[in-house]
C-alpha cells in the first residue's frame, strides 16, 4: 500500500539537495513545475524509483492470483 501519491508543496529541485524536499516527502512521485518561480505555472509529477517498486510488487501479485484462479 501506498502512503501517498504526491505532495505538492514538496517541490523537487534536483540541482540543489539540500533543498529537494521531494526526496523527503512521503510521495511517490516528484512535483515538478514548469516554472517554480511562479506559482501559476503548469504543474508535472515524475515517478521515484519507490513508484517503479510498488508497481513490480503489484504486478508480481496480480500475476499469482491470475495463475491460481
Amino acid at each position: 500500500m501506498s502512503f501517498e501519491l504526491v505532495t505538492p508543496g514538496t517541490p523537487h529541485r534536483p540541482g540543489e539537495p539540500r533543498h529537494d524536499l521531494a526526496m523527503a516527502s512521503h510521495a511517490v512521485t516528484k512535483p515538478l513545475q514548469d516554472h517554480p518561480e511562479d506559482p501559476a505555472s503548469g504543474r508535472l509529477r515524475e515517478p521515484k524509483e519507490a513508484c517503479h517498486a510498488l508497481a513490480r510488487r503489484y504486478e508480481y501479485a496480480g500475476a499469482g492470483r491470475r495463475g491460481g484462479a
